[in-house]
Formats: structure tokens, C-alpha cells, sequence
């Protein structure tokens, strides 16, 4: 009988097709933002209009972040828990969090 626990290096991969598609397209749309700051710059736009987009990116990305994070959270370490590594768990997921303090 198969065993219904995947691999850690399988976990480990950014989740499925759906998942990664949402990844790239909030990913997409950071960069977009970053490259229309790139164009204020080179237009000369004062600095309250870049500051503002400026946040918007950086909140942006700190989205999908999380997003990442729950996913991973969610999958690799639930399944650490499930297979009795909690404490493995538990570090791994506190190192997450610490990253984006």
C-alpha cells in the first residue's frame, strides 16, 4: 500500500498549477508597479507620487508573501505535524515569520 504522505521535497515546491498561477499573477502585478515608479523617475514626478507607489508595492509584496507563507504553512508544515516532526515544524514555520518582520 502506498503511503499517502508526500515527500518533503515534493511539499516543498510552491503548491499546484492554480497556485502558482496566482503567485505569478500577483507577482506580475508588483512588477508592474515597480517598473511604472522606474518611469516616474525618469519623468521626474515628484517624490509623494513615488512614495505613495512606493507603499503600494511594498504592501503588494509583502501579499504574496503571505500567500506563500499560508500555502506553505498549509501544506509542508501540516504535513511535518502530521508525521510527528512538529518541533521541526514549528521552527521551520517561526523562521518564516521572522524573515518578514
Amino acid at each position: 500500500m502506498a503511503s499517502k504522505a508526500k515527500s518533503t521535497k515534493q511539499l516543498d515546491t510552491i503548491g499546484g498549477t492554480e497556485t502558482r498561477k496566482e503567485i505569478k499573477n500577483r507577482l506580475s502585478r508588483v512588477i508592474g508597479t515597480m517598473n511604472g515608479i522606474k518611469k516616474m523617475v525618469e519623468d521626474g514626478i515628484g517624490c509623494d507620487e513615488i512614495l505613495i507607489q512606493l507603499s503600494a508595492a511594498v504592501n503588494a509584496t509583502k501579499s504574496v508573501a503571505n500567500f506563500v507563507l499560508l500555502n506553505h504553512m498549509q501544506n509542508y508544515v501540516a504535513n511535518e505535524i502530521e508525521n510527528g516532526n512538529k518541533e521541526k515544524a514549528i521552527k521551520d514555520a517561526v523562521s518564516y515569520f521572522k524573515r518578514f518582520e
